[in-house]
């Protein structure tokens, strides 16, 4: 009994003083090194748990074979969830135009890592507001259509996600502004062949049509200072998802 536990204490100090362990290696980097191929006889069964969702993190090794986690990514389609893009408008863009595109400073640079693929789900949500003339009737509103359109690197619109609506005459004579907001969407598929980061550029233009008295047309919010009533403020986001190229 003496013996084992001598031996017991001296293992012990052993271990108190030498925090690296090695296994078939007497110089040992870790503090378990083990120079040889590992078997695991038994591990967690993940069916027979009620709640695996703590088990969120995958093993991963380097080329020196230390390990590491990193979290599980939720994938879709192939394609591993990357980042995610937003850009609120910093202040109101009002434009008297008669005909054409007033751009509305809200622009996202997304990027496809080197040899991947990419899928960009592009969203935007902008509020549109029109005033009448002093001396125009309401019910008169010289203005035909009112709208946002999507652009890309190359002032490539993107149709699908341009959306302009009829501008309408309210009943109510008193109602001196009229409007509502614009959703919009799209997605694009990029792929980078290259062994350098892709970049692209999104933005928004607002869209007139017909404001032959000049209204004054007003884009993403009332005001960005004091009272912004019920506007809410222009948002677009853009979600990305990225796959190597096989």
């Amino acid at each position: 009994m003496k013996i084992f536990l001598a031996l017991t204490l001296v293992f012990t100090t052993y271990l108190q003083a030498y925090t690296q362990v090695g296994i078939n290696t007497e110089d040992p980097t870790e503090m378990l090194d083990i120079n040889g191929n590992i078997r695991l006889r038994r591990s967690v069964n993940l069916d027979s748990i009620s709640d695996p969702s703590d088990y969120t993190n995958i093993l991963r090794m380097n080329s020196s074979g230390v390990f590491g986690y990193i979290k599980e990514k939720k994938t879709l389609g192939g394609y591993t969830f990357y980042d995610v893009y937003s850009q609120e408008m910093p202040a109101p863009v009002t434009s008297m135009l008669t005909n054409g595109s007033v751009p509305l400073n809200v622009s996202i640079k997304a990027q496809v890592p080197p040899n991947s693929s990419a899928i960009f789900f592009i969203d935007y949500n902008i509020p549109i507001s029109a005033d009448k003339n002093k001396n125009e009737p309401i019910e008169s509103f010289s203005l035909n259509y009112l709208g946002i359109a999507l652009f890309k690197t190359g002032d490539i619109e993107l149709e699908e996600g341009s959306r302009k609506f009829t501008v309408f005459r309210p009943a109510n004579t008193t109602t001196s502004a009229i409007g509502m907001p614009v959703l919009g969407k799209s997605v694009q598929k990029v792929k980078n062949t290259t062994d350098n980061t892709m970049y692209i550029d999104y933005y928004l233009h607002g869209y007139i049509e017909g404001n032959t008295s000049n209204n004054p047309v007003r884009f993403g919010m009332y005001s960005a200072t004091g009272s912004n009533f019920n506007w809410g403020r222009g948002l677009m986001t853009i979600m990305a998802y990225v796959k190597d190229i096989e």
